[in-house]
């Protein structure tokens, strides 16, 4: 009987370790142009529209040069070549914000958002919201994803030169989904970190158990053939 339970308290050890792992989808680790829509089997990504999002270049900022920082060289966009801007705006610009649907409920999620254009207003001025779903598409919450404290990249062409960016961390109730944007700012959204809800006791018992019975298995399988 001790034995058992060391075995299944290991299984149950690295089953829970897994979980609590944060998923991390990072446009860097695709190719220019790459579909990111269904890149995961955790998730989802696309317009509202229903168009795909790609792993795009960030592509020139105001001053002409690329951002340093943890932007890296590509972001989520709606452009396969070049970074897009992402509209939201509940009841109105609705078709154009940026999509995250879960195959499966989440505890956590961060995302990166930045204001990398000419035209980028800030943070106040005019923001960009995060709307948080449940899995009946009731809306659970709406933040502000860049009305914090801001956070500052240099510019490779222009050291002098920076636009602001924001890491924004949720912890909460089960989310299914999150739509993002705003009348027009930030420009940029990157890097997306979530965790999984826990899964259900008796699926992990259940899963603890199966090394347990197909070591038994295996072992009268010996025997027998003895």
């Amino acid at each position: 009987m001790k034995r058992i339970s060391k075995h299944m308290v290991f299984f149950l050890f690295i089953f829970f370790s897994s979980i609590a792992s944060a998923i991390i989808i990072e446009p860097d680790d695709y190719a220019e142009g790459t579909d990111l829509s269904n890149i995961s089997p955790y998730v989802k990504f696309s317009t509202v529209g229903g168009l795909p999002v790609y792993s795009s270049n960030i592509g020139e900022a105001a001053a002409g040069g690329h951002p340093t920082g943890p932007l890296g060289q590509r972001v989520f966009s709606s452009n396969p070549s070049t970074n897009s801007e992402w509209y939201y705006w509940r009841g109105e610009d609705e078709a154009g914000g940026f999509m995250i649907t879960f195959h499966q409920p989440i505890v956590a999620f961060s995302l990166i958002f930045a204001e990398l254009f000419s035209d980028a207003g800030c943070c106040m001025s005019d923001p960009t919201y995060l709307y948080l779903f449940s899995s009946d598409d009731t809306l659970i919450d709406v933040f502000c994803g860049d009305c914090g404290e801001a956070q500052y990249l240099g510019n490779t062409e222009d050291p002098e030169d920076a636009w602001p960016y924001w890491r924004f961390t949720y912890r909460g109730d089960e989310i299914w989904k999150i739509i993002v944007g705003g009348e027009s700012e930030p420009t940029t959204i990157d890097r997306l970190e979530f965790s999984l809800s826990e899964p259900p006791l008796l699926a992990c018992l259940a899963l603890g158990l199966i090394p347990i019975v197909g070591r038994r298995i295996l072992l009268r399988g010996k025997i027998w053939l003895k």
